[in-house]
């Protein structure tokens, strides 16, 4: 939709002296008339009097009036997040996750075909460096395997530092079996990083980490530990700074007589902390939402409406909850953005687009997805109540790679393409754009 810019008239006064001028002159007018006149009755002709040579600040003075209406100048509206995106030439090889803060931005993923924890930064998102230091960790990525859009980069940032969850493999017994297990890693400025979680706290079973926040209050991972016993069972994590953990299963959330409790999303924001996912009681099962000032104590919010398959969530600035859902599990290409303020009653907007990825950057939302023949791209400057639909600009040739992750900033915003549809595209799919920002 085109921006519509309202023009102001600019009225401009003149000086006090210009109206002071204005009146002898018109005086002066005046009386010449009336002498005209008089002579014209009496008969007796004025002499001749030579016009004198006026001088441009003369004419300029004899031509002002008391008022002026001035046009103002056309001017460019200035480009929004959303409005146009650049790729970015040097985007480094092997990101698993990109997040804003610190220096500006960083990322993390692997190098040595996946053995070896990197992490690069940068000031403008533009020119990345990677830091030096090496960890051997032995990882098969920073993230877990990529299911569906809710299992993103496990990196943020909570105002102070940077945390990333790196997942791992080691081989057990000698018949070539592997354990997953994870590290949680530390770093101020993305430039050098420090364990800070690990050990039977994260390896417990078969542990699988899918969602993270990090906010001023802390830092809240979501994920599930499988057991032979127990089968996968859903659990949270907290830690006010990375020093300390707690972990529970998900089931704690929910303050009824649930039976099942299963959280896909987290976002840092609003209260503290924001929890989308579904529980499930002896009447039925239901999508719902989780809050949290602590990262510890929840209370659950209403129900969402009936469809909403919520996979994504995210707290505005001003308060606002958004969430992305599928509307139907069986088209996972007709999708709803919902808002809310109180987490009861709610809002949609419906979106044809597959893959959706949802960011603010400068108070502005930011919605990128795909289609089977285009890259589809919606910003937000109500909180989501609406959308409107952009033109791509700088994203030739990235439908075929799909979303695997928009994050947001002051600075902008940068959006990861996916693996692609094949093999073939996984070279050109190893891409990103950025959008500037209002800073």
């Amino acid at each position: 939709m085109a921006q519509e810019v309202a023009s102001v008239a600019d009225w401009r006064r003149p000086h006090s002296g210009d109206s002071d001028v204005a009146g002898f002159r018109a005086g002066a007018a005046a009386l010449v008339v009336i002498l005209l006149a008089a002579c014209g009755e009496a008969g007796t002709p004025l002499p001749a009097t030579p016009s004198p040579t006026s001088s441009p600040a003369d004419s300029a003075a004899a031509t002002v009036s008391p008022t002026e209406l001035v046009s103002p100048r056309p001017t460019a509206s200035p480009a929004l997040p959303g409005d146009s995106w650049e790729l970015i030439t040097g985007w480094p090889q092997g990101v698993n996750a990109v997040t804003a803060g610190g220096p500006g931005w960083v990322a993390v993923g692997t190098v040595d075909d996946g053995e070896t924890f990197a992490a690069w930064s940068s000031t403008d998102g533009r020119v990345w460096s990677q830091s030096a230091q090496s960890l051997e960790l032995r990882l098969h990525a920073v993230v877990g395997y990529q299911v569906d859009p809710a299992f993103k980069g496990l990196l943020g940032w909570d105002g102070s530092s940077f945390y990333a969850a790196a997942e791992g493999y080691r081989p057990i017994g000698g018949g070539g079996g592997l354990h997953r297990y994870y590290n949680v890693l530390r770093s101020e400025d993305g430039s050098e990083w420090e364990v800070v979680g690990s050990g039977d706290l994260f390896d417990l079973g078969r542990p699988r980490l899918y969602a993270m926040a990090a906010g001023t209050s802390g830092i809240v991972l979501l994920g599930t530990v499988h057991s032979d016993r127990d089968g996968s069972v859903p659990y949270w994590w907290f830690s006010r700074d990375g020093s300390e953990w707690q972990r529970a299963p998900q089931l704690g959330f929910s303050s009824r007589d649930a039976t099942d409790v299963h959280a896909y999303s987290v976002a840092a924001g609003g209260p503290g902390f924001v929890v989308t996912g579904y529980v499930c009681d002896p009447a039925g099962c239901r999508w719902t939402t989780w809050a949290s000032a602590d990262g510890r104590a929840w209370s659950e919010g209403g129900d969402l409406p009936p469809g909403a398959y919520a996979y994504q969530v995210l707290a505005s600035a001003d308060g606002y909850l958004l969430l992305v859902a599928y509307e139907d599990e069986e088209d996972v290409c007709r999708q709803r953005v919902w808002s809310s303020r109180d987490r009861i009653t709610w809002s949609a907007t419906t979106i044809d687009g597959c893959g959706l990825r949802l960011a603010e950057s400068g108070g502005r939302l930011l919605l990128v997805g795909y289609a089977p023949d285009d890259v589809i791209v919606w910003t937000s400057n109500d909180n989501g109540l609406t959308f409107d639909r952009r033109p791509v600009v700088g994203m030739v040739g990235s439908d075929r790679c799909g979303v695997a992750d928009l994050a947001g900033g002051p600075r902008g915003a940068i959006l990861m393409s996916g693996e692609g549809h094949d093999a073939a595209d996984w070279d050109q799919c190893s891409r990103a754009w950025i959008t500037p920002g209002v800073e």
